[in-house]
């Protein structure tokens, strides 16, 4: 197995076992912390559960479930899961990460959606501004992003 499929391997087993903690009821949203100790502990409770069938298993070794693994590829994991489950993971807004919950709905992956967009936006104008000022000072030449995401949908930061 090349080291890329092995990555994407591990990182689907542990966005398995995340999906199998995370509360899908914001009132019982989760920190990070604790849903990597549950991921951890849901695999450390059957292996065999998560293990069959899984050729895998036998060729390497289980030592990447870990919560550090887990907590270190959140935004991989929330990635795998909305390309995998349609499953968007969720926290309150302001709280950053102190509570995650999953959602599964239409709604929740729109508004997600539209939230990057609105990110994406931003980081397209602050690129753009920063290509302006270094072309004006230094004469750098650099392609601008057309027409930023928050600026095509009227949003003004």
């Amino acid at each position: 197995m090349a080291k890329t499929e092995l990555s994407e391997w591990k990182l689907s087993v542990i966005a398995d076992l995340v999906f199998a903690v995370v509360p899908t009821d914001p009132k019982r949203a989760k920190t990070w912390e604790d849903v990597s100790v549950l991921a951890v502990g849901e695999y450390e409770r059957d292996p065999s559960r998560w293990q069959a069938g899984d050729p895998n298993f036998e060729l390497y070794e289980d030592n990447f479930i870990r919560k550090e693994y887990i907590q270190n590829r959140r935004h991989e994991i929330r990635n795998k899961l909305i390309q995998e489950k349609g499953v968007v993971l969720l926290w309150a807004p302001g709280r950053a990460y102190t509570g995650v919950w999953r959602d599964d709905t239409a709604d929740a992956m729109q508004a997600y959606l539209e939230g990057r967009r609105r990110n994406l936006g931003g980081q397209a104008e602050g690129y753009n501004s920063q290509v302006d000022a270094g072309s004006k000072l230094h004469g750098i030449s650099l392609p601008i992003f057309e027409e930023a995401p928050r600026l095509a949908a009227g949003v003004r930061s």
